[in-house]
């Protein structure tokens, strides 16, 4: 059985680690007095009900296959099925990106990074973080998604950005201020606004 000094110091040990997994009430207790920027996901809410009646209407499609057919022969009962689980998958997916949106967020102060969701969330020291480590070297933006690959102590970690059925509302302030706080961040952030400008 740990004693209350041994506690407390694996606590102060766990507050300087510059590399940490939090879970939940450690992620409520580290942003409570939170002093930095945060920055919340919002769902493309058009994009997720045009797939819901897609998918309502592929799934009615299933039914009546079923209805007029009675499943006849293994070609209709295959169709059906097939676009029954389609519909499934298109409406878990609707599901999982709204969740995503709701529970998810990225905060920024001078001395962390912290991003994830209110059940499980990283903090990772700034030292740690260059354009390497934060995935920029390899980063491609794409029109339909975007993803921060992040390398950390051997760990690859995904950082969402922005993709059809969810997005960060404010994606320039957190470029920016990743591209601030980073290791060599300063000249990297003062070529991309030179090159804004041009």
């Amino acid at each position: 059985m740990t004693s209350l000094d041994e506690r407390t110091s694996q606590i102060e040990q766990a507050n300087q680690a510059p590399f940490l997994l939090l879970h939940e009430g450690d992620i409520r207790r580290a942003l409570l007095d939170f002093e930095g920027r945060a920055f919340h996901y919002t769902t493309n809410v058009r994009g997720q009900r045009v797939l819901l009646l897609f998918s309502g209407i592929v799934l009615a499609g299933a039914a009546g296959i079923y209805f007029y057919t009675q499943f006849a022969s293994l070609l209709w009962f295959l169709l059906a099925s097939g676009l029954a689980i389609f519909a499934v998958v298109m409406t878990a997916s609707v599901y999982r990106w709204h969740k995503f949106a709701q529970t998810s967020f990225v905060a920024i102060n001078d001395t962390f990074l912290y991003f994830g969701n209110d059940k499980r969330a990283w903090r990772i020291a700034w030292d740690l973080l260059d354009a390497k480590a934060l995935g920029f070297e390899d980063y491609e933006s794409e029109r339909l998604s975007g993803t921060l690959s992040l390398d950390v102590a051997g760990q690859k970690i995904d950082l969402h950005l922005y993709q059809p059925l969810a997005y960060i509302e404010d994606l320039h302030g957190v470029m920016f201020e990743l591209l601030s706080h980073m290791q060599g961040g300063s000249e990297a952030l003062a070529m991309a606004l030179e090159s804004e400008e041009e």
